[in-house]
């Protein structure tokens, strides 16, 4: 008998609140942004019942799954405390730890308080914080600038022994400040993941905020030829995503055949009303595959379901087939992208065709790359890097 367990990771992005206190230009929640309404308990008691069900289905059929819930909004950390203590006792009343559960919380860091970092530190949270580095964009309701007070906030969760990773939503207003953005994370050693904005609110012109992509790419080759030039393992993605895609493509290491997103780590966007969705259906009406209310087993095993998939793979088809690295990646990029707007996957396709030809120049790009790609080398921070 075959006692080797196979694996694969479950990402459950739950909106468990719209509220916000800001108003950032290009959120795409940017309607709901003053609703107060939130995931029912009794919702989120059909969400751990359904983790608990998937992890034991698992388990009968020989495969190991891991889960990273991440709470996302509107600002998960201006929701009262009582509601957010209830979240995690549910958890707890449907197994906990024994689910293989990591708990994640992407925040604008604009508010906190000595309660919730207790709440966060008791339930081993790992923090995604979104920050741009420049002010103009990420306002608060009142219309006031927020960045020196979320560095100040930064530097209290720190304090708390509470590590994090940033987001930083690559844009018009700060696509001319990469570099500097770069040194602000890299002197302070905090791991961060650069994110082209590819979708912004009705309200706003997109014009003003939605990149272009060959600036775009251009600028983020800059950044990356300064973080791989310094020998570093500190994780900025997706520069490690991106080196690794061009190394497999120069030396012709071909991922299996049959990898696809939509075969490995799932994705599952949770809307405060319990339904379900794949990334790239979301709120879309009539494209969600499932609801809290009638449970994940049914919602994963719905026709609906099935036509979700489908709809994920052929737009994976149609943009990567044609690709040059199609064999070398495995086509994530399309939740992060606009594909419409380009030919493959928008910035990422471009500062990939940069990175191969910049390997090839001489020998010492490539020895920098493969020491930074060691398996000695540890990256730091937290993977929360489905959305911002």
């Amino acid at each position: 008998m075959n006692n080797n367990l196979t694996g694969y990771s479950n990402f459950w992005v739950v909106k468990a609140s719209k509220l916000c206190n800001l108003r950032c230009s290009y959120c795409y929640e940017w309607d709901e942004l003053g609703d107060p309404k939130k995931l029912s308990l009794e919702l989120w008691r059909n969400f751990f019942s359904g983790i608990r069900h998937l992890s034991e289905e698992a388990k009968v059929e020989r495969k190991s799954v891991s889960h990273k819930l991440i709470l996302h909004g509107g600002e998960p950390l201006i929701l009262p405390l009582n509601y957010l203590q209830s979240i995690m006792d549910i958890a707890t009343d449907y197994g906990g730890d024994d689910l293989d559960l990591q708990n994640c919380l992407q925040t604008n860091l604009y508010s906190i308080t000595e309660e919730k970092i207790q709440y966060l530190k008791e339930n081993r949270f790992r923090i995604g914080v979104s920050f741009d580095g420049v002010p103009g964009t990420r306002l608060s309701v009142a219309g006031k600038t927020t960045e020196d007070q979320v560095v100040k906030n930064m530097e209290i969760i720190l304090r708390n022994g509470i590590n994090y990773g940033c987001i930083c939503v690559v844009g018009r207003h700060n696509e001319n400040r990469l570099v500097d953005i770069f040194n602000f994370f890299y002197n302070l050693r905090i791991s961060f993941r650069f994110l082209p904005v590819f979708d912004v609110s009705q309200h706003v012109n997109q014009s003003q905020i939605s990149v272009n992509y060959e600036a775009t790419a251009n600028r983020l080759f800059e950044v990356f030829v300064i973080w791989i030039s310094k020998k570093e393992t500190l994780s900025v993605r997706p520069f490690l995503e991106w080196l690794e895609i061009s190394l497999r493509f120069l030396s012709k290491q071909k991922i299996r055949e049959s990898a696809s997103r939509v075969e490995g780590p799932t994705v599952t966007l949770v809307n405060t009303d319990g339904k379900l969705y794949r990334v790239p259906d979301a709120y879309t009406a009539g494209l969600e595959f499932g609801d809290l209310e009638y449970g994940l087993p049914m919602s994963f095993g719905s026709k609906q379901h099935r036509k979700s998939v489908q709809r994920e793979e052929n737009e994976v088809n149609a943009t990567c087939n044609a690709c040059t690295f199609r064999d070398y990646c495995d086509s994530s990029f399309i939740v992060s992208s606009r594909p419409e707007r380009t030919k493959h996957c928008g910035v990422d396709y471009l500062v990939i065709s940069k990175i191969v030809r910049w390997l090839g120049e001489n020998a010492d790009h490539f020895a920098m790359a493969f020491e930074i790609m060691s398996p000695d080398a540890e990256p730091i921070g937290p993977e929360l890097q489905v959305l911002a």
